[in-house]
């Protein structure tokens, strides 16, 4: 079986949980002898771990795979802080909205859904505050308006119908609940704010 074939079957026995271990270590094995592929090996090895809830290990494969040149191995950071506190850090917003940034700086010609996400999870953050960011609603309005996402949409209908860093304005409300495509209760407050 040729080395790619290699990877992409260690890739899904690992990815799958079958035979973890025996997977894990050929793997290690592949990264180790720098056969073909070893960065897609480091990131299946931080892929498995992420997906059996060992984030620090995850994490530590990550920033391998960063070393290597994986521009989304840096989303891939900036997700674990920001979905999985068990990082176990009290900035975990602040954390992931660095490598977050690092991203997007990085990532011009990289698939435009995970721009968008990035986008809305960095909107979000700021909208909430916390866990070492402040709250900021002209932040998070911009990082809504680059996001293509329905819940992107949904919190532009909120913040311009409460006036939280623009000025209230229930037309674009309204237009913005519309294009969250029945996010929440986006259908109630179309009614409410049409009345």
């Amino acid at each position: 079986m040729a080395k790619q074939g290699y990877v992409r079957y260690i890739n899904w026995e690992f990815l799958m949980n079958k035979n973890y271990e025996l997977a894990h270590g050929l793997l290690l094995n592949a990264v180790e002898s720098r056969g073909i592929d070893v960065n897609r090996a480091i990131i299946i090895i931080a892929e498995g771990h992420e997906k059996r809830g060992e984030y620090q290990l995850a994490y530590d494969w990550y920033l391998k795979a960063v070393a290597s040149g994986d521009i989304e191995s840096l989303r891939a950071i900036g997700d674990l802080f920001f979905y999985k506190d068990q990082l176990e850090v009290s900035d975990s917003f602040s954390k992931a909205t660095e490598w977050y940034l690092k991203y997007l700086e990085s990532s011009d010609c990289l698939e435009y859904n995970n721009n968008s996400r990035c986008f809305y999870n960095l909107g979000y953050m700021n909208y909430y505050g916390g866990y070492g960011i402040q709250r900021s609603y002209v932040k998070a309005l911009d990082f809504f308006q680059k996001s293509t996402m329905h819940k992107a949409k949904y919190f532009l209908g909120l913040m311009y119908e409460y006036g939280q860093g623009v000025d209230s304005d229930f037309v674009k409300a309204i237009e913005y609940y519309k294009a969250s495509k029945g996010e929440r209760d986006a259908e109630e407050r179309i009614v409410k704010l049409s009345n």
